[in-house]
């Protein structure tokens, strides 16, 4: 538009100043008109030349660009479908672990219900063992109770004291609290006064007198072994009646003597029985012998009483 007006208005200029001029001067005008607009439209040649260089170079640059963020598009497109499909397996992944999750779960719950109905059942068959325990521990406390009982009846018989040996299994109450009894045999150990009878009663007496004096065999009133065993052979067990003491032993008399054990024995034909360790001997500080005793102490008004002995030991 803009060298159509330019070569519109040149024509107009070359015909005013025509007719003015001579035709040498309208020939030389018009050469250097012509060189004139020759050098204008070159100029404009020039100038559009180099403004669509000017553009073509910026269309190839936005074309690579535009290619480079097509290329750059088509590398994320590829990559999101990629993550879509590790995100579609992963999703099938955990349907398949929920599917059997929910299947685990439904076996945990069957099993769970099976066992709460199983145990119910050992709950009722608990309480059903319970009752009978219950019966069983009742019907227990009844037997011991006659079980006692019978034990007290039993003390109640006298049994034979002849055969020591055979008392052995029936003593009883073995765990009775004798400690007033334990203290009153140390006293009497400790005294050793032969045939006293403030700690023997009569019957024991009598029979302590007779076995001594047949183990010393001294004197006119001396009993024989045949009058001996006549006498007590069904009331005391002369098997273990060797004795001319109740706690020593020899005729010197002891210097030291000190009772080392007391056994409980237990109870039998209502009277308490004891095994008695002495050691002691004629000297100071000597004790070279050992005995051992086997009493029945009976409790009468208060006052204790020896009413059977024996001696374990030779003598």
């Amino acid at each position: 538009m803009l060298k159509n007006c330019i070569l519109f208005a040149s024509l107009l200029l070359i015909f005013q100043f025509s007719f003015a001029q001579t035709k040498k001067e309208q020939i030389e005008n018009l050469i250097l008109q012509k060189d004139s607009l020759y050098s204008i439209l070159e100029k404009e040649r020039q100038l559009n030349n180099n403004q669509v260089k000017k553009l073509e170079a910026k269309n190839s640059n936005q074309k690579d660009s535009l290619t480079k963020e097509l290329k750059n598009l088509g590398i994320k497109v590829q990559e999101i479908s990629i993550l879509k499909d590790q995100a579609q397996s992963r999703i099938d992944s955990l349907i398949f672990e929920l599917k059997k999750i929910t299947s685990s779960y439904r076996n945990k719950e069957a099993e769970n219900a099976q066992l709460q109905r199983d145990l119910n059942l050992n709950l009722s068959e608990i309480s059903a063992l319970k009752n009978q325990l219950i019966q069983k521990t009742d019907r227990i406390g009844v037997l011991t109770e006659e079980l006692q009982n019978l034990s007290r009846n039993t003390q109640k018989i006298n049994f034979p004291e002849n055969n020591f040996d055979a008392l052995l299994t029936r003593f009883g109450n073995k765990e009775k609290n004798v400690s007033e009894y334990t203290k009153w045999l140390i006293q009497i150990v400790a005294k050793d006064s032969d045939g006293d009878p403030s700690f023997v009663t009569t019957t024991g007496l009598a029979y302590i007198s007779d076995v001594m004096e047949y183990n010393w065999g001294l004197g006119d009133s001396v009993i024989d072994e045949k009058s001996l065993k006549s006498k007590w052979e069904n009331q005391y067990d002369l098997k273990y009646s060797n004795f001319g003491h109740l706690f020593e032993n020899g005729n010197c008399g002891w210097m030291t003597k000190k009772l080392t054990k007391i056994e409980y024995l237990g109870e039998l034909n209502n009277g308490d029985w004891f095994k008695l360790t002495i050691e002691g001997g004629c000297g100071m500080n000597d004790y070279s012998n050992t005995l051992i005793r086997i009493i029945k102490v009976v409790k009468e008004g208060g006052n204790f009483y020896i009413d059977n002995f024996l001696s374990l030991s030779d003598n």
